[in-house]
């Protein structure tokens, strides 16, 4: 079964992460996040893995404001980004302030916003400074503005963000 799960991560465009959810009893993985309706036991952390795709980078599923998005997650990332394109569609325009940025292309002028309701995996966050990157493609960049409130480390192939 986790061979299946897999391969079907690494195909798919839409499945960004896996859950380690607890289900009767034992862990299981899910590619959506956990249902807390049932839990036989006390959980005291919550966790979301991901695996790498085919680029070896690691992604995770999230929304701002209940708009979906896809994030790369990127610990040398300061704030967490998003593309102007991603921005428009979710109508994000309000900027809290302009800032210039260095990205792995040099300087940029950057809109920030505040984004009411950021989620990903089964955290949410509120009021999260999002920097709008005016060239970058239309994926997201999860920042360490966002991971600074949870546990990041590596095993294996996992990477592991939990509270």
């Amino acid at each position: 079964m986790r061979i299946f799960l897999f391969v079907f991560l690494v195909f798919s465009q839409s499945a960004f992460a896996l859950y380690e959810c607890p289900e009767r009893g034992r862990i299981v993985l899910s590619s959506a996040p956990c249902d807390t309706t049932y839990s036989p036991v006390a959980v005291s952390r919550r966790t979301v893995m991901a695996l790498p795709l085919i680029d070896s980078r690691y992604r995770v599923a999230g929304t701002l404001n209940g708009r979906r998005v896809g994030f790369l997650v990127d610990t040398g990332a300061t704030t967490t980004a998003i593309s102007k394109r991603v921005a428009d569609l979710i109508g994000l325009s309000s900027c809290v302030r302009m800032q210039k940025t260095t990205t792995a292309n040099g300087t940029v002028s950057v809109c920030v916003v505040s984004v009411s309701q950021f989620t990903f995996g089964s955290f949410a966050l509120n009021n999260v400074e999002v920097s709008i990157l005016p060239n970058a493609d239309d994926e997201g960049l999860l920042g360490m503005n966002v991971l600074r409130h949870f546990e990041v480390h590596q095993t294996g192939k996992r990477l592991i963000i939990s509270d």
